[in-house]
């Protein structure tokens, strides 16, 4: 019986094992690794520029954040230093009771003497606007100033401080950058500031205090403010001075920066609209500053802040020749970036029309006939601004 049982039992079948994937299976799984490799190395290269221009653009807003503040404290947005006037009217303004010895250090920081030369005690020197560039002028006014009304720069916690030993509080060769600043519209990092770091084995002295390195042949007490080292720093234009200008020789020269990055010339200057100004003069312009006027700029009643970008450079362009050739109008008339159509504004007082003063070499930032520099048209695109949404090429309208 159970002999029979057994013979109908269907035989045992032996387990099948498997000791490796075949040559097919291993081809497929490469492809596929293959494959979401590129999809990763794609979205990873598109991701991390995205993720520095969104801090490049906070950082900005931050920065133009703390130039609100300013107004709202004082009632008066800071002057970015072009002309003394203007200066000298803002602080008497917002610090009625100034001693006449602040104001006058601050002007022969600012005048066309170095500080540490003989001279610069004895007369007067003509007022330099470029003493306290665009640059120096964001981080002056947003350090903070000292609570002393009547000393709010060399007072305590004010931008200056006098170096250890010094009895002379008029002459500016004697102060130097306060790191240890109060009442500052915004928090700046200070690895981000242009200080010469002191050595500290030799004390405190004229030669040895802490002051600017961004400057070639200044030595100031007055940093700039940068996204990196390696990079131009951010820049602050006052809308009363978008125009501004000094005689140099019977030329005016128009307000801007300046600056040289590793090497490279760099510039920039305040930004225009697209839109025409309807108070703009007509039939001719007659001077640099007519013409440029002839847009309205951005943010035509309060300020701009700049930053240069991923790149760190703002761009060449500067003058109708922009270094690099375009012969467009005069060969020194200055040069302005539309916003946002990328539009290269030639500020010619010969035109008659403000179309006339468009550049007919740029459009969208694009160069589109020959200069000496094929990287030109690469500064300007990726600029980003207090009034941009994003990165001016990523904010040019659709085509």
């Amino acid at each position: 019986m159970n002999a029979r049982t057994n013979l109908h039992q269907p035989a045992r079948v032996a387990p099948t094992t498997r000791s490796a994937f075949t040559l097919v299976e291993m081809l497929v799984v490469i492809s596929i690794i293959g494959i979401l490799s590129a999809l990763s190395i794609a979205a990873i290269t598109s991701v991390i520029p995205r993720a520095k221009t969104a801090a490049l653009r906070a950082e900005v807003q931050s920065l133009a954040e703390g130039i609100e503040r300013y107004q709202s404290k004082y009632g008066d947005y800071p002057p970015d230093f072009m002309n003394w006037s203007i200066v000298e009217r803002h602080y008497r303004k917002i610090f009625p009771d100034i001693a006449a010895s602040e104001l006058q250090l601050l002007y022969r920081m600012c005048d066309d003497e170095l500080d540490t030369s003989t001279d610069q005690m004895t007369g007067t020197h003509p007022y330099d606007p470029t003493a306290m560039d665009r640059a120096e002028a964001l981080i002056w006014a947003l350090g903070g100033y000292s609570s002393d009304p009547q000393y709010p720069f060399t007072g305590v916690g004010g931008p200056l401080a006098l170096i250890p030993g010094a009895t002379d509080t008029t002459n500016p060769a004697l102060y130097h950058y306060n790191i240890d600043r109060q009442n500052g519209m915004v928090d700046l990092d200070v690895q981000k500031l242009s200080l010469r770091k002191l050595d500290d084995s030799a004390g405190v002295t004229v030669a040895n205090r802490i002051t600017t390195t961004d400057d070639l042949s200044l030595v100031d007490p007055f940093p700039v403010y940068r996204a990196r080292e390696d990079s131009a720093p951010y820049v602050y234009f006052d809308s009363r001075t978008y125009d501004g200008f000094v005689l140099v020789g019977g030329t005016q020269v128009m307000n801007g920066y300046s600056s040289t990055v590793e090497g490279d010339a760099d510039h920039v200057r305040p930004v225009l609209s697209d839109s025409v100004n309807p108070n703009a003069a007509t039939g001719g312009y007659g001077s640099y500053s007519n013409a440029v006027n002839a847009f309205l700029f951005m943010n035509d009643r309060s300020f701009q802040v700049l930053s240069p970008g991923l790149d760190g450079r703002f761009g060449i362009v500067v003058d109708a020749n922009g270094g690099d050739g375009i012969t467009d109008g005069s060969d020194d008339a200055p040069a302005y970036w539309q916003y946002p159509s990328g539009t290269l504004v030639i500020a010619n007082p010969s035109a008659t029309t403000p179309s006339g003063l468009k550049s007919n070499t740029v459009t969208r930032y694009n160069i589109t006939t020959s200069y000496s520099s094929t990287t030109v048209d690469t500064f300007e695109k990726d600029n980003l601004a207090s009034f941009s949404q994003s990165t001016f090429d990523n904010d040019l309208p659709s085509q």
